[in-house]
């Protein structure tokens, strides 16, 4: 089937996607992507809340870079997703990562890749040739408390 022109996704100068339903469809893949991963933080702390705040801290105070294939934006799929671990300003142009970090909507702004509050996980998913989609964040507050551990585990 062919795509029609409609179809091709917005991406602006700068390599950031300017869709919003595309925005918002990958919005909800990070939101789940998170709630998988507090999952398993869950599962793999083995009733042990101490141990799964632990877990959790890896996430906190610092951006967790997702990529997926860049084939994979046009047809709205997550399936090649995957983290990124290397530090991406050595890949960014200090504008581009400027002009992200103006664009991802938080309560704070965050001035610098180095500054995400320590109570915030924050994900950016790019494609893999480094064009941005969307970022998600979760406060900590909406992650488990001692109560709902306990009911989850």
């Amino acid at each position: 089937m062919k795509k029609k022109e409609s179809d091709k996704v917005i991406i602006n100068k700068w390599g950031i996607v300017r869709d919003k339903k595309v925005e918002d469809y990958y919005w909800s893949c990070l939101s789940d992507y998170m709630d998988g991963v507090i999952r398993e933080l869950v599962n793999n702390s083995y009733g042990d809340f101490d141990e799964f705040q632990s877990g959790l801290e890896y996430y906190l105070g610092s951006f967790t870079v997702l990529l997926i294939d860049k084939c994979d934006l046009n047809s709205r799929s997550f399936f090649s997703c995957r983290e990124y671990f290397e530090n991406i300003e050595d890949i960014l142009s200090k504008e581009k990562i400027e002009r992200i970090l103006n664009t991802i909507n938080t309560p704070k702004k965050i001035p610098s890749f180095d500054d995400v509050p320590e109570n915030e996980i924050a994900v950016l998913l790019f494609t893999d040739d480094w064009k941005f989609i969307t970022y998600y964040g979760l406060n900590k507050e909406d992650t488990p408390n001692q109560t709902q551990f306990d009911n989850i585990y």
